[in-house]
């Protein structure tokens, strides 16, 4: 499970009330196929919209979570890699995902980000358990096709991928280098966000969305979508509840080795996510 960030990085959340009334809820479309419509956005008064991430920080997640949320196109923008600015995305999604600066791509992008009107979510995560979770993802990629990336995952780990054969919390040198990599990179990606970035940025909590994904409707609303609306909207909204509960948040399945090695080597680290955390503290403080 992932450690929670400090209560001082957590925000209010508007609150949604299942109970709610709707009218005509008799002859209604499926939530299966009412969910699957999803299009492009209306392109009068179009402005980038993204939300930033250090990978391993759930972006993918939201990345399908709102498109069923809202019905709208959201996309990624290393799905255009050969562009060369922002500027060139098609005006097609509610937003693009990026882990810019910690990946980059198109450029100058802070550039284009100083001059432009952009709304920006920025996605945070323990420092740790996005990093592990990033060499999980990244050992299964070389793998497995992307496609079918998670599938029979438990034959490509053993402990002795996470953990030294001689101790039983030591990482492996593999892990050690990639932590040290990522916490490197992860404490970049922050600082140009939270102190750099000047544009409109709202802060959001990986661990709040995991733990109730009604939050998702405050994301929603961030980026001109209230969910709430009209009677489409608000059915839409509660199909979104109902799937995303049916079955676990995350689908990636749960795997005792990566588990159980995750914990024993977080407490090699315990003193770096503190660091890394009362960093993040400094910049929040220093926006706001």
């Amino acid at each position: 499970m992932d450690a929670p960030l400090p209560e001082k990085f957590h925000h209010n959340w508007l609150e949604y009330s299942e109970s709610r009334d709707l009218k005509d809820t008799e002859n209604l479309e499926p939530c299966d196929s009412l969910l699957e419509k999803v299009s492009d956005v209306n392109q009068s008064d179009y402005r980038i919209q993204l939300i930033t991430a250090s990978p391993g920080s759930g972006s993918d997640w939201c990345y399908s979570a709102m498109a069923m949320l809202t019905g709208h196109t959201t996309d990624s923008v290393y799905n255009y890699l050969h562009s060369k600015s922002l500027a060139e995305l098609p005006h097609r999604a509610l937003y693009y995902k990026t882990h810019w600066p910690f990946m980059r791509h198109f450029g100058p992008v802070d550039k284009y980000l100083s001059t432009h009107p952009v709304r920006v979510v920025l996605l945070l995560r323990n420092p740790y358990d996005a990093g592990f979770s990033e060499f999980v993802r990244q050992a299964v990629s070389s793998k497995n096709a992307y496609s079918k990336k998670y599938l029979n995952v438990e034959s490509i780990f053993k402990e002795s991928s996470f953990l030294e054969s001689n101790s039983s919390d030591r990482p492996s040198r593999a892990l050690r280098n990639h932590l040290t990599r990522f916490f490197k990179n992860w404490r970049s990606h922050h600082e140009y966000w939270l102190k750099n970035f000047t544009g409109s940025l709202k802060v959001v909590q990986y661990s709040d969305l995991v733990k109730d994904v009604t939050l998702f409707q405050d994301i929603a609303n961030y980026f001109g979508f209230d969910v709430t609306s009209t009677p489409t909207r608000q059915r839409r909204f509660q199909c979104f509840l109902t799937k995303s509960r049916e079955k676990e948040v995350m689908r990636r399945p749960r795997v005792a080795v990566i588990e159980n090695s995750k914990e024993k080597v977080r407490n090699s680290y315990k003193e770096k996510i503190s660091e890394e955390l009362e960093y993040l503290e400094s910049c929040v403080e220093s926006r706001s």
